[in-house]
């Protein structure tokens, strides 16, 4: 077996078990079971929840390229055991809040540690797309078995059971991940390293017994060498216009699939419930899973379609939203929800592999970490800036938000199909780039 296809299966399996969290489907309804109340959790939990996802995005994509990967997908593991053996012996108001630092770690966009290893273990770029979609497939799969298996235990009443079912997902990719083969250094690090070594045993030779000064200058090139390595990749890589234009539209895509779902669209109707709006999701998740599927093994020139995918496929977004805004029934909002999830899920398929192949020197999860650092900052902005502390949405409902966030893929959308006509134009006479083949 071809070794993209081993890594692909080992990352995917383990994604499959890192999403399988039924209890995550009812954990507002398990805390207050615990006697905390809806004021505790708004007022006292959500701020933790909010600040320290910020504040663990900001550790993921500072040290997760430098630790290579394996280390930072084991500490999430350990995080999440420690989350549900937490929850499961029914923690006071005070161990809650430790557990909601440790819970970012496998909330905050842990994908991002295992969808780095997962490129810098395939050395062949050809095979990135149909890798990120069996990733992104295990993902959607094992989110769908979580919420099916929760509606499935809640039957009775009882949510009891969902922590050990989290529990066990938590143990089996802790020791999948562990036996998994490290990733190594790219090429500029190793040799950066074989510089430095030999550096120092070349002062060692010719200065010996010399001061501790010199020692300690040398040191300090050891430690600074990464963080200019890093700020280097980063410029770099967001000079290159393939990410920095599927960079855009991730960060925003990633902002509103993140605020927008089934209860944020039905708030405002009297006849909707959770139940019903749970069933939607798990339908959304199945239908993105294979269309996710589908995705990855399309072989298509995206280096010269990509501003047309990106800017129709946002155009149908922003449609999608103001047909929600617009209609006062729900099948047609679901539809339309629908609609949106799916079409968000496959885009962010391609997305990731359009902007993991143009990077060098593996620093994926500083750029990928980077792209969700800069959502959780503008979901920041949204729900704690506007509307806790100015109001400046206390007067605008959710429907009404929507043309805010449709209007603004439409925005994007006829943004990025004229650049593509204009890019057209001045490039017609030129030969297209070779399509890929993907040897089966």
């Amino acid at each position: 077996m071809r070794t993209w296809k081993i890594i692909s299966i080992l990352v995917l399996v383990f994604s499959f078990f890192m999403e399988l969290r039924p209890l995550d489907f009812y954990l507002d309804e398990y805390l207050t079971e615990m006697n905390i109340t809806t004021a505790q959790i708004n007022e006292e939990i959500m701020p933790i929840r909010e600040y320290g996802t910020l504040l663990s995005v900001l550790l993921t994509l500072t040290v997760t390229d430098y630790l290579l990967y394996k280390p930072v997908m084991l500490l999430n593991n350990v995080c999440g055991i420690f989350v549900y053996i937490s929850l499961a012996v029914m923690p006071d108001i005070l161990q809650l809040k430790i557990t909601e630092v440790a819970m970012t770690r496998i909330t905050a966009y842990s994908d991002v540690a295992y969808l780095s290893y997962l490129f810098a273990k395939i050395h062949d770029k050809r095979f990135y797309q149909i890798a990120s979609g069996l990733v992104r497939t295990g993902m959607l799969t094992g989110k769908l078995c979580g919420s099916v298996l929760a509606q499935i235990l809640t039957l009775n009443g009882s949510l009891k059971l969902l922590p050990f079912y989290n529990l066990g997902a938590m143990v089996f990719a802790f020791i999948w991940s562990f036996y998994m083969p490290p990733a190594r250094p790219s090429r500029r690090r190793r040799n950066a390293k074989s510089k430095q070594a030999n550096l120092i045993s070349v002062q060692v030779n010719i200065i010996q017994g010399a001061s501790e000064i010199k020692n300690n200058k040398s040191e300090e090139i050891i430690i600074k060498n990464p963080l200019l390595r890093a700020w280097n990749d980063f410029i770099e890589s967001y000079t290159n216009l393939t990410v920095l234009k599927w960079s855009i539209w991730f960060c925003l895509a990633l902002t509103c699939s993140n605020v927008i779902n089934t209860k944020f669209l039905t708030q405002e109707f009297k006849n909707t419930d959770q139940q019903t709006n749970r069933q939607v999701e798990t339908l959304v998740t199945l239908l993105s899973a294979i269309c996710s599927y589908k995705i990855g093994m399309r072989r298509v020139n995206w280096e010269l379609k990509g501003s047309t995918f990106i800017g129709s496929g946002s155009l149908i977004l922003g449609i999608c939203l103001v047909v929600s805004y617009f209609h006062q029934k729900l099948l047609p909002v679901y539809m339309s929800y629908t609609l949106f999830g799916v079409l968000t899920q496959v885009m962010l398929v391609i997305s990731l592999s359009e902007i993991a192949k143009p990077l060098k020197n593996k620093c994926y999860a500083l750029i990928f970490g980077f792209n969700s650092f800069i959502s959780v900052v503008l979901m920041l902005l949204i729900n704690v800036v506007f509307t806790q502390r100015f109001d400046v949405l206390k007067f605008i409902s959710s429907k009404q938000q929507l043309l805010f966030y449709g209007g603004m893929f439409i925005t994007i959308g006829v943004t990025y199909v004229v650049s593509s006509i204009i890019s057209f134009n001045k490039n017609r006479l030129i030969t297209k780039s070779p399509i890929y083949n993907i040897p089966e």
